[in-house]
């Protein structure tokens, strides 16, 4: 003989389905407050970062040949 309350012969499946739905449901709810509550903490980057760069010099280009001259 059982005395549970989930018992096969019980017939009771749309409450345990339920049951196991709201049990999901609050788990869910905590998992989602839990983190939306956790920070993370990032280290500070620097105010204000000066970077200098010193340019290659660029070439000229070729002197180009002379033009075609007509006929």
């Amino acid at each position: 003989m059982h005395f549970s309350y989930a018992h096969q012969a019980n017939g009771n499946k749309a409450g345990k389905f339920a049951l196991v739905a709201g049990l999901h449901a609050l788990i869910a709810v905590g998992v989602v407050n839990m983190m939306n509550n956790k920070t993370l903490s990032l280290p500070e980057l620097p105010k204000n970062l000066t970077v200098f760069m010193t340019p290659k010099p660029v070439e000229p280009p070729p002197v180009p040949p002379d033009p075609p001259q007509p006929v």
